[in-house]
């Protein structure tokens, strides 16, 4: 029972601050049994049968008191064992939590190293993109200089194309004039060449009826012919102008 007691009264090697405990001997139980009993001595004018009755009822007295200590005993007992399984628990949680605390300052350490390459690495990465940039930057310049260069020199062929093309409407526009005038002035001879026609064939006319020699009707006859050869060439002449007059005007029309 020593060593039992012994046993449980050593401190807890997980412990920082160990709990003393204050187990009871069996000795105090029956010290304190025997203290409960009633003297004897103020009770000595009672009768022999009473004294007899009255150490029956101290050894029951005494046995209950016995029994109840045993019982504060194991409950005692239980509660220090309960005691010592919370201790060994609060050591344990304390290990892990001071193994908990090392892990985490070493996950601290490990992600500010982390930290450290991401923030080498982002600064490594944004100057490659400033490179980049610059380089795309002047490779655009030269290719925009080109472009612009190019469509400069569309821009003045245009406008010389352009130019080109009113100089050539204006030469058309003044040739359909000119051709309008020496379409008037075909139109006036062929108008002057119907006269003749007509005067001719008044004259072949009266030359019939005067019975005229035959030399004579024979030259009216070429000269009829002729004009009417002349008249002829005239009428062909104007329609050819004609139709080219409307084919110019149909080209200047079509011209932007």
């Amino acid at each position: 029972m020593n060593n039992r007691d012994n046993n449980r009264t050593e401190p807890n090697a997980n412990s920082n601050e160990p709990l003393p405990e204050i187990i009871p001997e069996r000795d105090d139980f029956v010290r304190a049994a025997a203290s409960r009993k009633p003297k004897h001595s103020q009770t000595e004018t009672t009768p022999q049968g009473g004294s007899k009755g009255g150490w029956v009822t101290a050894l029951l007295l005494a046995l209950i008191a016995i029994g109840g200590n045993g019982w504060l005993y194991t409950q005692f007992d239980r509660q220090s064992q309960n005691l010592l399984a919370a201790q060994e628990r609060i050591a344990d949680l304390e290990q892990r939590l001071s193994a908990t605390g090392e892990e985490m300052d070493q996950s601290a350490v490990a992600l500010q190293v982390k930290v450290k390459e991401l923030a080498s690495k982002t600064d490594e990465l944004w100057t490659q993109m400033d490179k980049l940039w610059a380089s795309a930057w002047r490779r655009n310049q030269a290719e925009i200089k080109e472009l612009s260069d190019t469509l400069t020199a569309q821009k003045n062929a245009l406008n010389q194309s352009i130019n080109s093309v009113k100089a050539s409407a204006t030469t058309a526009l003044s040739s359909v004039e000119t051709s309008a005038t020496q379409i008037d002035i075909l139109k006036e001879q062929i108008e002057l060449q119907q006269k003749s026609v007509n005067s001719l064939k008044q004259e072949l006319a009266g030359v019939k009826s005067a019975q005229v020699s035959n030399q004579s009707i024979e030259q009216l006859k070429q000269n009829l012919q002729s004009l009417q050869s002349t008249n002829q060439k005239l009428q062909d002449r104007l329609t050819t102008l004609e139709k080219w007059r409307y084919t110019v005007q149909s080209q200047s029309s079509n011209t932007p």
